[in-house]
């Protein structure tokens, strides 16, 4: 790094002198800055001109910048030299732009705005992001100028706004950013009207899921009423009940007790005692009742 340092200090008092060809010399402060014509025609059209047929300043040898201070021109050359390519930083952007300006170098321009440029893309709070901004119109910096918008939509109206430097933004930059504003709260309203439709349709996917459950808890009270009449009529049968005595038809809360009441001191009993399902089977039935008449 010291290297490189003293590298560029070496090259910066180059101007001070003539070096490759220079061929003109400008004045500031009583300071010399040897420098090419062409470089600085290509740079700037204000130079060309100079330079042109219809300007003393063609075959002069000396050109005076009066009003200029010789720090802020040798920065501006050390930018605009393709052997130097010094960079834009936030120590000399706020005099490189009037020179850029003044003197119509766009390469300049463009060098300041690409700083510019990463300091926005950087920040995210509202101050530092609205001077940005505010020195980015003041030059006619577009692409700065919409990246500072854009970087607006995460931020609400009011605090916009409510913000001292709001009336500083350009009316053009005002407008967009309640634009982006609007198109963030009808992407957001469009985002909640998809989640719920999205719910309705879990909601219709749940409601014939539950159909189908309380479907096939009848079915299954259907199924378990059977087999109880089954069980009921089998205890009868093994105690010789006639049930030809009774004139109705049993019920299955009949066939439950019957099953409840079931015992093991039957004579010629060809099976086990059925007592102990009438637990099981009575909670079952609960369950399944409990589902098919659920709201």
């Amino acid at each position: 790094m010291q290297d490189e340092n003293q590298a560029v200090q070496e090259l910066e008092q180059e101007f001070s002198k003539p070096w490759e060809q220079s061929d003109v010399v400008l004045l500031v402060e009583g300071q010399q800055f040897h420098v090419h014509r062409v470089i600085l025609a290509m740079s700037s059209p204000v130079f060309s001109r100079m330079f042109s047929s219809d300007f003393k300043e063609k075959e002069a040898d000396e050109i005076p910048l009066p009003e200029k201070k010789a720090a802020e021109i040798r920065e501006m050359l050390m930018v605009i030299y393709p052997r130097f390519c010094k960079p834009v930083n936030a120590t000399n952007l706020y005099f490189l732009l009037p020179l850029a300006r003044e003197y119509q170098i766009t390469v300049l321009s463009q060098k300041c705005e690409d700083y510019l440029l990463r300091v926005a893309e950087k920040e995210h709070e509202i101050g530092p992001l609205f001077e940005t901004l505010i020195v980015a119109q003041n030059y006619t910096l577009e692409r700065a100028i919409a990246e500072c918008v854009n970087k607006t939509q995460k931020l609400s109206i009011e605090e916009l706004q409510g913000h001292e430097l709001y009336e500083q933004v350009e009316p053009l930059s005002q407008r967009k950013m309640i634009e982006l504003q609007m198109d963030n709260m009808e992407k957001k309203l469009c985002d909640a009207k998809a989640e719920l439709l999205e719910s309705k349709a879990e909601i219709s996917k749940l409601q014939a899921k539950i159909k189908e459950i309380k479907a096939s808890a009848s079915l299954g009270l259907e199924s378990f009423e059977l087999v109880v009449a089954i069980l009921g009529r089998h205890v009868r049968k093994a105690k010789q009940i006639n049930e030809s005595v009774f004139n109705f038809q049993f019920t299955t809360e009949q066939n439950l007790a019957t099953v409840c009441h079931d015992s093991s001191n039957v004579p010629a009993r060809a099976c086990l005692n059925l007592s102990p399902t009438y637990k099981p089977l009575k909670q079952l039935q609960d369950k399944l009742q409990a589902i098919r008449d659920s709201s």
